[in-house]
């Protein structure tokens, strides 16, 4: 889910909520999991990258709270 304000031409807030929606398997994920998050414009030559890290205990935390 996510919000997007303008604040003068070339500058936005964008206000983003992720609530991850899978069962943690350590097997698979480990104790970490890295989600990228990726913003960029058509019109100009700029992007905005950024990663994110999941731990096991934070998902199961917001898993249990968002149901």
């Amino acid at each position: 889910q996510a919000q997007v304000q303008p604040i003068v031409h070339l500058l936005i807030c964008i206000d983003l909520t992720i609530i991850p929606d899978f069962h943690w398997d350590e097997k698979i994920h480990g104790t970490v999991e890295a989600f990228c998050i990726m913003v960029g414009m058509l019109t100009v030559k700029l992007s905005y990258s950024m990663t994110l890290l999941f731990s096991v205990n934070i998902t199961q935390r917001m898993s249990t709270t968002s149901r």
